[in-house]
C-alpha cells in the first residue's frame, strides 16, 4: 500500500512540474517581437500593439524592467518600431530596447539633435561606401 501511494505521489509531482511554463526574457530571447511583415508578437502570439502594456503587466513585468523588443535589422520603416516603443513608454515602461541580430538600440533619453547627428553619420558612411565602390555621380539621400 505504501508503494502504491508513493508512486501516485511521485507521478503527481512530476505532472505538476511539467505543467508550468518559464519564459526567459533577455536580449537574445525578447518577449515582444516585431515581424518583417509588420505584425507584433508577445510570447509567440500575434497581438495588437495597444495591448502590450496590459499584457506585460499581467505577465508581472515591472515598469522599471527592460523590455526587449526584437526587430529585424533590414526593416527600413521605423514607424512601427517607434509606435511600439511609444506605446510602451506611455504605458509607463521606461526601458523599451530594440534588439536586432547584432546590436541593441534605445530611443528613450535621446534628444532630437542626437538623432539628427546619427542620421548624418549614417548618410556619410553610406556615401563613403559608395565612393569606395567606384560611384562617380553624386548620391542624394532623403
Amino acid at each position: 500500500m505504501k508503494r502504491v501511494s508513493a508512486i501516485f505521489l511521485l507521478g503527481a509531482l512530476l505532472f505538476c512540474g511539467c505543467a508550468s511554463k518559464y519564459y526567459i526574457s533577455d536580449a537574445k530571447h525578447p518577449e515582444v517581437v516585431i515581424t518583417a511583415a509588420g505584425g507584433v508578437t508577445f510570447r509567440g502570439r500575434f497581438v495588437e500593439p495597444e495591448d502590450l502594456p496590459g499584457l506585460l503587466r499581467s505577465a508581472s513585468f515591472s515598469r522599471k524592467d527592460p523590455i526587449y523588443i526584437g526587430a529585424p535589422d533590414d526593416m527600413a520603416d521605423w514607424r512601427l518600431k517607434r509606435k511600439v516603443m511609444g506605446i510602451l513608454t506611455r504605458g509607463g515602461y521606461t526601458r523599451p530596447i530594440l534588439v536586432g541580430a547584432e546590436h541593441s538600440f534605445s530611443e528613450v533619453g535621446r534628444t532630437a539633435q542626437q538623432r539628427r547627428e546619427d542620421a548624418a553619420r549614417e548618410r556619410q558612411r553610406r556615401l563613403e561606401e559608395l565612393r569606395d565602390r567606384g560611384a562617380r555621380r553624386r548620391v542624394r539621400y532623403k
